[in-house]
């Protein structure tokens, strides 16, 4: 498991809280889960009828102020009384014991207002604020994920609470005034501070808020309360009679009322103690109800859990005595687990078990209303919020610290042994090792696209007790995943936070890989600043730990980063050098992934300087390697490239057969975000030819892929500009506009320099502000001048239609990394620089 130290510091992602001692086990905060959608209410719905009524009043969407008809002055005061209502919102708040059955009625509430079509989307956020109530609830990861599932650009969104919060209302906001009005249930609420920046405004907007006790004041001033109670004698009856009849047709013992009062009695008429209790009838056919009523009185006290009732306890108690060994120690052990939710692999992992032997525990216990399947998808299972805090209590008390601690070690290397599997295909695509549990790509981003949340809880979980050579193993094959789906926060959060155990554990080269990958995240954002910060962080500790190589791969990213903001004649000549001089040494050393990066680079360079022959043969040659080592998507980069080369040089029918076939390798590697951008290209090239409806098919198909990948911003843009392809003055100024425009990259350059792209060739566009270094580094922190840059600096030319897109490696910064096997880290391949 690599070197353990009983110490931390540094500033975390999220809060990190350090074992007491290198025997104890500490929980990093539950990270919260959002789901675009609904998940399914209970079946089983008695004795709520009114209060469901009652709720369903509560969220019915707002209506506007009727316009009133007359004088200015009546008109002014309707506007004002508009204004006046859009600062409001709708706020519902349920509130009641653990287990009393207020997330059902919530859901039951949410699923009837959709059937209505009162909401065009519903957001479910469950917040798992009473897992570790005393820990601060992780309300950035919550904003962020809640952006995503609306389809808000990641690398808009900003870091912090505020500029998210102010994303999420705009984005809430506008859809509101468009007619499409937005549900959000926040699950397992606990305080203002985690539910204020998660209130949508806007009336038409409504939130359901669920929580144990009743929150008012502040964001919740003016919010309908409502309280949810446990059910009364007859509503409990009628529960436990459903609930049985359901599951055996015909159970006699369904109808003995008085035996049955007398089971809701002791289960405190508690929903959640009730569908215990009925698991048990269920499981043993012939108990007599009497027999299990005189069982729940013999139990134990309560569970300190707040919940002011001893039905929890008792029925908990029940169940867990009636667990085999093993099952029990299963149910103790997954509440160990990162996620909410957690499939029947790691469960496995945690036990030690076998997998065939751990999945007929979990279907046993699901019987037992124990642990419930997520719905999510097959052999996935989670646990209520008191089960859990239930179980953990349990493997406290049972479990001695060293079993909890081999048991997360299990798990922890189980992430990174699947998640270094996983990254092997996103990167390689057609590489498949022994026990490589993956059959293609798709299957391996499916597996990481439903367990990042865990894997970064993982990453969390390690770096909190005492495991921080697996945070820094776990964090390093994750960077191509954050790269391709451009989860910005998580990207640089896990990293920062593993490039730390790295330091901590005295990996320096690990420490330099994470910190020159956060770097790149950076640059993407066009953080130049921040990107030339990481870089000079990577360098310094590259060069602790003697790592030449990785020292030069981190002067050529920079080198590659002041492309961007360099316009010089001089700055670009001097990087053409350093970068033919690169070439030839990957040619000679047999280096044909670095080579191709090294002249994809040098392509660009060209481009920039119209060069546009040479340009061509450098992006041949590295599209003809790329071939070789079955890189499928850097292939259609390079094609991307190519057709950028033929577009510039008049020869629209070799870029559009470019463009196109980038874009179907793109769909192959399943990078939306890259075909979308070929397609684009596609449909500028088609209109620059005058063939207006192919150009306005090729952008209808990138809007929907831009759409598919999340990125609705810009397949928003992309279809306002079909609507303008509509309207005969306005198409005409386009594809004016478009006959002699100037590059994508060029004018990314000129928004940077704060010229026109018309102007930009003439001017050196480099910055004014002073270099930021630290002297004690060398001279080789001076390439191409070294100046610092500010990102703020880098916006759109006012008077370009800036739609056309060049290579995703060089203008964007992914990396194609190669795993080092002897070593557990990455010789990244991108830009080495020689002097």
């Amino acid at each position: 498991m690599g070197d353990v130290h009983n110490e931390f510091s540094g500033t975390a992602f999220g809060p990190v809280v350090q074992a007491g001692s290198i025997g104890t086990l500490v929980l990093p905060p539950p990270t919260p889960v959002v789901l675009a959608g609904l998940p399914p209410a209970p079946e089983i719905f008695v004795g709520r009828d009114r209060l469901l009524t009652e709720i369903l009043e509560d969220v019915r969407p707002r209506k506007a102020p009727l316009r009133l008809q007359g004088t200015r002055t009546a008109v002014r005061k309707w506007r004002s009384s508009v204004d006046t209502w859009e600062q409001g919102r709708t706020v519902v708040m349920l509130s009641g014991p653990p287990g009393g059955g207020k997330t059902g009625l919530a859901l039951r509430a949410g699923h009837e207002a959709a059937v209505r079509k009162w909401y065009n989307h519903q957001l479910y956020v469950d917040l798992r604020a009473y897992e570790d109530p005393s820990l601060k609830p992780d309300v950035v990861g919550a904003l962020g994920a809640l952006l995503r599932a609306l389809g808000f650009p990641a690398e808009t969104m900003g870091e912090t609470v505020q500029a998210r919060s102010m994303h999420y209302r705009s984005r809430l906001s506008g859809l509101a005034r468009c007619g499409h009005p937005v549900l959000v249930l926040l699950d397992n609420a606990s305080s203002h501070e985690q539910i204020e920046p998660l209130l949508p405004p806007h009336p038409r907007n409504c939130t359901l808020v669920i929580g144990r006790q009743r929150l008012a004041g502040a964001g919740l001033t003016g919010a309908r309360q409502r309280r949810v109670t446990v059910f009364d004698e007859a509503e409990a009856v009628a529960f436990l009679q459903m609930a049985m009849t359901k599951a055996r047709p015909g159970d006699e013992r369904a109808g003995d009322l008085t035996d049955l009062r007398a089971l809701a009695e002791v289960c405190g008429h508690l929903p959640l103690a009730l569908d215990l209790a009925v698991a048990k009838l269920v499981a043993v056919e012939h108990m007599p109800v009497q027999a299990l009523v005189t069982r729940l009185r013999e139990a134990s006290g309560p569970l300190d859990l707040g919940s002011g009732t001893t039905a929890v306890r008792a029925a908990f108690d029940l169940s867990y005595a009636r667990l085999p060994p093993e099952q029990a120690r299963l149910f103790r052990l997954v509440s160990l687990h990162p996620g909410s939710h957690f499939p029947t692999e790691d469960a496995a992992e945690l036990t030690g078990l076998p997998l065939s032997e751990v999945t007929a525990h979990l279907e046993s216990l699901a019987n037992a209303h124990v642990v419930a399947e997520s719905g999510a998808q097959y052999g996935t299972y989670r646990l209520h919020d008191v089960l859990r805090l239930y179980a953990r209590e349990r493997a406290e008390r049972e479990d001695p610290d060293t079993v909890r601690r081999h048991a997360v070690a299990r798990l922890l290397r189980h992430y990174v042994r699947i998640a270094r599997q996983a990254d092997a295909w996103l990167r390689y695509g057609s590489t498949r090792g022994a026990g490589d549990r993956f059959a293609d790509r798709a299957s391996a981003l499916r597996w990481l696209d439903s367990e990042n949340p865990a894997l970064v809880g993982a990453v969390r979980l390690a770096a909190a007790s005492g495991f921080p050579a697996d945070a820094t193993a776990l964090a390093l094959p994750l960077t191509s995943y954050f790269d391709l789906r451009k989860h910005w926060a998580d990207w640089t959060g896990v990293h920062e936070l593993a490039a730390r155990c790295a330091r901590e554990t005295g990996d320096h080269t690990s420490e330099g890989d994470l910190l020159r990958h956060i770097g790149r995240a950076h640059a993407q954002r066009r953080r130049f600043d921040d990107a030339l910060d990481c870089y000079h962080r990577a360098r310094r500790a590259y060069r602790t730990a003697g790592n030449d190589q990785g020292t030069r791969v981190v002067l050529g990213q920079v080198l590659r980063l002041l492309q961007d903001v360099e316009v010089s004649p001089w700055a670009v000549a001097k990087a053409i050098t350093r970068y033919e001089r690169v070439a030839e040494f990957c040619r000679a050393a047999d280096d044909p992934t670095t080579l191709a990066n090294v002249l994809t680079n040098l392509g660009n360079l060209h481009y920039n300087n119209g060069s546009y022959t040479s340009a061509s043969n450098c992006h041949l040659e590295a599209m003809a390697v790329r071939r070789r080592a079955g890189d499928v998507r850097g292939v259609a980069q390079s094609l991307v490239n190519l057709g950028n080369v033929a577009r510039r040089k008049a020869d629209p029918g070799q870029a559009a057969t470019d463009y196109d076939l980038a874009s179907k390798l793109f769909r192959d590697a399943d990078d939306r975000y890259g075909e979308a951008q070929a397609l684009e290209n596609l449909g500028l090239t088609h209109l620059a030819a005058r063939n207006v409806r192919a150009g306005r098919a090729a952008w209808r198909a990138a809007a929907d892929c831009f759409a598919a990948d999340g990125h609705m911003e810009e397949s928003e843009r992309l279809r306002r500009a079909v609507e303008t392809l509509g309207r005969r003055r306005e198409r005409r100024a386009l594809l004016q506009a478009l006959t002699g425009r100037t590059t994508f990259g060029a004018g990314m350059i000129a928004g940077v320099s704060g010229q026109a792209a018309g102007d930009s060739a003439g001017g050196s566009g480099q910055s004014d502000h002073d270099g930021d270094h630290d002297p004690q580094q060398g001279h080789d922190d001076h390439i191409g001048d070294g100046h610092s840059f500010d990102a703020a600096g880098a916006h759109e030319p006012q008077n370009v239609i800036n739609i056309e897109h060049t290579d995703v490696v060089p203008d964007h910064g992914n990396g194609y990394g190669v795993m080092d096997d002897d070593h557990d880290h990455y010789d990244d391949d991108q830009d080495h620089d020689w002097d």
